[in-house]
């Protein structure tokens, strides 16, 4: 359950039980479901390094592939659909903010919450399914595990690469949207697992904090490698049909970063503002 296979099925078991939560009995013990789900969103995550090397060599063979063109034109859709919803007007309406939202005084606040939820799996699962449809790119090429490749491949050096662009990507949004997913208190001091108890939000809010800039990231260094070796390779006037999906495909994944960022920090900074 590795890569984006993991953090799919930790993305759908938690969009099921945030759908189906109101319908379990009170004492319903879901830790012993959140849990696991949560552990399977962190090894998804910790083995995303190596998905993310098989997505740069399958952007590396659209510059042999006659059906580039219209397959990176398809996958433009994933991020695009992200952005619509990323907007802040849309983003915080659905979250719940009462004077930005429409549901505001005609929903019950238990609903609008559960909407908000919903919404954060919802988002969760685009990227994952955006890193995922790269596969059409080349479905030959498959992410394989670093014991199952030479020690002189260099792959290794990839890999690394970006497991370290990873790791630093978490400790920025994990130390920026801390308020966001304060409730989260295993990752406090004494660590504690209330989180996986009560209910889905404290997973999803940790998940939609962190999980979505690192896919984005592993998705743009893809299409990065390709406009590199346009450029290397003096193709891009040949194929400029190529080079301007592959920017367009990282100028969207820059831009959601950016709204993704924002948004943040506008719950943040309204939570804040609440207290007084």
């Amino acid at each position: 359950m590795h890569g984006t296979r993991g953090l799919f099925l930790a993305g759908v078991a938690l969009l099921l039980l945030a759908l189906l939560e109101p319908l379990l009995p009170d004492r319903t013990p879901l830790a012993w479901v959140v849990f696991p789900v949560f552990v399977l969103l962190a090894a998804g995550l910790a083995t995303l390094p190596r998905e993310g090397v098989a997505a740069q060599w399958r952007a590396r063979d659209l510059l042999t592939e006659p059906r580039a063109v219209p397959r990176m034109a398809r996958r433009l859709a994933w991020p695009a659909l992200l952005n619509v919803l990323l907007l802040p007007k849309v983003f915080l309406a659905l979250y719940g903010i009462p004077h930005l939202s429409p549901f505001t005084g005609l929903l019950l606040p238990d609903i609008v919450r559960r909407v908000a939820v919903v919404l954060l799996f919802v988002l969760l699962l685009i990227p994952i399914l955006y890193l995922r449809s790269s596969r059409i790119y080349a479905p030959d090429i498959k992410a394989r595990r670093p014991k199952d490749l030479a020690h002189s491949d260099g792959s290794h050096a990839a890999r690394e690469v970006l497991l370290w662009m990873q790791a630093a990507i978490v400790v920025a949004w994990g130390w920026m949207t801390w308020p966001f997913w304060r409730p989260f208190p295993l990752l406090a001091w004494p660590p504690g697992a209330a989180s996986f108890g009560l209910d889905v939000r404290g997973v999803g809010s940790i998940a939609f904090a962190i999980a979505i800039p690192v896919l984005l990231w592993t998705t743009m260094v893809a299409h990065l490698a390709l406009l590199r070796d346009l450029r290397t390779q003096r193709r891009w006037r040949k194929h400029p049909g190529r080079t301007l999906l592959a920017s367009a495909h990282v100028v969207l994944a820059i831009l959601a970063i950016v709204l993704h960022a924002y948004n943040m920090l506008w719950i943040v900074r309204y939570r804040s503002a609440a207290l007084f």
